[in-house]
């Protein structure tokens, strides 16, 4: 109840009248406010236009990043990697010359590239292993590395003397 002490003057724009005619008992409309305006916070706005579809080619450039993910995670698992990374560096310059998933396409030429400096930095560390340790004697051998026992036997005796 309003007391004629608490009652807003009518001619206050700050008060806005009170509702007249039927009111709807739990709320109003979603896009129309309590007094059949638009609803508070849309500033009389209209509704915002669908979402435009994803531009032709975008995919490219996901494509690429998800090879180049791929090819670092596998690398480890026998180099299978390097032939996703293979793929990804295709599909990172391609995603970058169409100019469509540019940032997903150049994430997955780094990631391709960087696969590669770890396939080769794991060859070079391979090589000199093998030419330190003198394994690749028992590699390169053919009389050796064609039988079974004569190559176990003979990385036996180098991993041996090599402690």
């Amino acid at each position: 109840m309003t007391t004629p002490e608490h009652t807003p003057p009518a001619d206050d724009p700050r008060f806005p009248p009170p509702p007249s005619g039927p009111q709807q008992p739990y709320g109003w409309a979603p896009h129309e406010g309590p007094y059949g305006g638009p609803a508070p916070g849309t500033g009389g706005l209209p509704p915002m236009p669908p979402a435009r579809p994803p531009e032709p080619g975008a995919g490219v450039g996901t494509a690429a990043l998800i090879f180049g993910i791929c090819g670092l995670v596998l690398l480890p698992l026998c180099g299978i990697g390097v032939l996703f990374a293979i793929v990804a560096f295709i599909l990172g310059i391609a995603g970058i010359a169409k100019n469509s998933g540019k940032g997903q396409a150049v994430a997955g030429l780094v990631l391709s590239v960087c696969t590669f400096v770890g396939a080769v930095a794991f060859a070079v560390f391979l090589y000199h292993y093998l030419t330190s340790t003198g394994l690749d004697a028992c590699l390169l051998d053919e009389t050796i590395s064609s039988d079974p026992d004569r190559l176990r036997d003979c990385v036996m005796d180098v991993l041996s003397r090599h402690q």
